[in-house]
């Protein structure tokens, strides 16, 4: 079959970068550096000069204090529980952007060791897991989520907390970036609206506004890795496929003149997508890639697939996209003829369709983004280069479909 051409062997490891643009558009900050320079002798007091209010946004009718005389960050409560009770850092630092309708406030702990500063990290993780939904004065409910962090590695995190009235979630976020570096712990709390962006934006707007402050949490670091989190990096950010997710949407059924691999984590006929001689949607060793799920249906003259792959964050799963975007390089390779075709599937999506120039043959390839996912809808068929809009319209109604259940991997949800 013509269209057998597209099952590869080869797995292309995307080039992708982690630090992209938010949903709204706006890049990170060009001065982040990785806070990997270790130093011989650990800080046991926070410098002076400590850049703890980079990036915050100037405020003429709001102070912006620098003090080791604010006790930081108050009112962190998990249902009923405060895990900041009891800290006794060696020192501590606040700066304080906040006023009217802002709230935009920084501190930094340092501890004696790094195994208290991680205890401390550990600590707020663990209780805003315990605590996803609790009542905020009796009328809103907030809903708290725990997510991969975009500035440090694991037990780093990030924390986001909405709030909801009647079930409706309204468009406030608010958003604390936990940092661990050596023996030090920065806590950035900003609150927000999504209105005008998303909130996977709004994140992303944040942790770029605090890259330069992370940067220079390098001082603290003597180059000791923290201890493995397990835990955290099987979960954070980074939710696993259901294996009941509906995924196998406009398939046909096992049997007769069909063999159709029920949803499983692998395939055995199919690899990837290769466009104009390159593999462009890799399906095992992901680059960033973390669970997937793959249903394919292969019969006389066609081939059926559904392909979902989950990543560690949205902005990974954002780079993918952008590279897929950038993967029609040619019109013809070859004897094939590659074109970009229409498809609203109401969320981040692009589309390709494939036919030959020596006969009969077409593909149609469609991915679909929902927050930190990334679905390929895939159809080939015995058909001709004419036939490769309709085909795209039948795949954009089965992507639609697919993606209302995709919901459960934006933190907004749909």
């Amino acid at each position: 079959m013509r269209s057998r051409r597209l099952i590869t062997t080869a797995v292309l490891t995307l080039a992708l970068a982690l630090g992209g643009c938010g949903d709204n558009g706006q890049e990170p900050d060009q001065g982040i550096e990785p806070a990997t320079a270790p130093t011989s002798d650990r800080l046991s007091a926070i410098p002076e000069d400590f850049p703890l209010g980079l990036g915050m946004t100037a405020d003429s009718e709001v102070d912006l204090l620098a003090t080791s005389d604010l006790p930081g960050i108050r009112g962190f409560t998990f249902c009923g529980s405060d895990p900041l009770v009891g800290l006794e850092p060696t020192d501590l630092r606040n700066v304080d952007n906040s006023g009217g309708e802002a709230f935009d406030t920084r501190d930094l702990r340092l501890f004696a060791t790094p195994g208290e500063a991680s205890a401390m990290v550990t600590t707020i993780r663990d209780a805003a897991r315990d605590c996803p939904e609790q009542e905020t004065e009796g009328i809103l409910t907030e809903r708290t989520e725990v997510r991969h962090s975009p500035l440090a590695a694991s037990p780093s995190f990030a924390l986001l907390q909405r709030y909801a009235t009647g079930g409706e979630i309204g468009p406030d976020v608010m958003v604390t970036h936990v940092v661990l570096a050596g023996n030090a712990v920065l806590m950035a709390r900003t609150y927000g609206q999504a209105i005008d962006r998303t909130v996977d934006g709004f994140l992303a707007d944040t942790a770029s506004a605090l890259g330069r402050t992370v940067a220079a949490m390098a001082a603290f670091d003597d180059g000791t890795a923290p201890a493995p989190d397990p835990e955290t990096a099987a979960v954070d950010g980074a939710p696993v496929v259901p294996q009941d997710f509906p995924l196998a949407v406009d398939m046909p059924s096992d049997g007769g003149d069909f063999q159709v691999e029920a949803p499983a984590p692998t395939s055995e006929v199919f690899d990837g997508v290769t466009v104009c001689g390159k593999d462009v949607w890799p399906v095992t060793g992901t680059a960033g890639g973390t669970d997937r799920l793959v249903t394919t249906a292969l019969g006389p003259e066609w081939f059926d697939v559904r392909d979902l792959v989950t990543y560690a964050d949205h902005e990974v799963a954002q780079a993918v996209m952008a590279t897929l975007r950038q993967a029609r390089t040619c019109d013809d390779f070859d004897n094939q003829v590659w074109h970009s075709l229409a498809g609203d599937t109401g969320y981040d999506s692009v589309t390709f369709g494939l036919s030959y120039s020596d006969g009969l043959g077409s593909s149609t390839f469609q991915w679909t983004r929902v927050g930190s996912a990334v679905v390929l809808v895939m159809a080939s068929r015995e058909g001709t280069a004419e036939g490769l809009a309709r085909h795209a319209r039948e795949l954009t109604a089965t992507s639609r479909e697919i993606a209302r259940e995709m919901c459960v991997f934006s933190v907004a949800g749909c």
